[in-house]
């Protein structure tokens, strides 16, 4: 497995909310043998209840399943301050064009991908959230500006001696 299949750090936690039980093991199983802890939800109330217990670095969630769909639930997390800066991955088979993933930004969703999705794929759209989010982060860390500054002047400095 090369460094583009494999997240880091290994204390990422994911959970994988899908009605299909097939889906949900396949895709948890590749999120494991690529460092992943996972869990899983059949639907999206469990989906809620074990974001809010677990709180996971990313939610990979089915749009369409029975009790609580992706839609509601999606609602429901970015409402709750406790959930709402959780990452969220939409995933179905739905999802056909362009069209169909703007709306599930609006809805809320980071991001969208398309069933059945690559899991490589699906490990490249996790690791680009999370190096975005960490990225947005540290730009808004006071600490993590004054270094940049101190380093940039830093560099000025020893460029012009």
């Amino acid at each position: 497995m090369d460094a583009q299949t494999h997240l880091e750090p290994t204390s990422l936690r994911v959970l994988l909310v899908d009605d299909h039980e097939d889906s949900r093991e396949g895709y948890a199983a590749y999120l494991r043998i690529s460092g992943a802890h996972v869990d899983t939800a059949a639907n999206g109330r469990e989906g809620i209840t074990k974001a809010r217990e677990l709180q996971p670095d990313v939610i990979v969630m089915d749009l369409n399943m029975p009790e609580v769909d992706g839609w509601r639930a999606i609602r429901w997390l970015k409402r709750k301050r406790r959930t709402r800066s959780i990452p969220v991955i939409a995933m179905s088979a739905r999802i056909i064009d362009a069209s169909e993933e703007v709306r599930a930004r609006e809805a809320g969703f980071d991001a969208a991908c398309r069933k059945p999705c690559l899991p490589s794929k699906l490990v490249a759209l996790i690791r680009g959230m999370l190096r975005a989010r960490k990225e947005e982060q540290a730009s808004r860390d006071p600490r993590s500006q004054a270094f940049a500054d101190s380093s940039r002047q830093y560099r000025t400095s020893s460029a012009l001696t």
